[in-house]
């Protein structure tokens, strides 16, 4: 092998590793903590009509029903006209 090859497998090496690495903080170790202050009772969730999980803390409980009915009337409104 000469240097250019060890050189190009080195680098993609590294891009592997560093593509893996991100893949697993992503995917696992944030995942953990938002289950983990979730479990806890840091935040709450809801599931939104559009599928998505919405965060809240805890003590802005009456914020999000205010925003959740808020949103809806504007749906409702969209939808008459």
């Amino acid at each position: 092998m000469n240097y250019l090859e060890i050189l190009a497998v080195y680098g993609i090496g590294t891009i592997v590793g560093i593509w893996l690495t991100k893949r697993y903080v992503q995917e696992v170790i944030i995942t953990r903590t938002i289950d983990t202050l979730v479990e806890e009772d840091y935040v709450r969730s809801y599931l939104g009509d559009d599928g998505e999980i919405h965060l809240y803390k805890w003590y802005d409980l009456e914020d999000v029903i205010e925003a959740i009915a808020k949103e809806r009337e504007e749906e409702n409104e969209d939808d008459d006209a």
